[in-house]
């Protein structure tokens, strides 16, 4: 399954905040999709710090 199905049936069960991370170019409609949807949060992109992505997720749920 690809991520972006995953996203939209997790937005079906709960309202939890999701975090893409792709090494892929996404297709731009698709993405503004999934974050119009609020099936996303934010979307980042490979290679990621696990420092930015723990100060991004920290951000989300303040």
């Amino acid at each position: 399954m690809r991520g972006d199905s995953v996203a939209h049936k997790i937005k079906e069960h709960n309202g939890a905040k999701i975090i893409l991370i792709t090494a892929y170019d996404l297709d731009d409609v698709l993405l503004k999709d999934m974050e119009d949807n609020n099936c996303i949060t934010k979307c980042v992109e490979k290679p990621i710090h696990l420092c930015s992505l723990i100060e991004l997720a920290a951000e989300l749920i303040s």
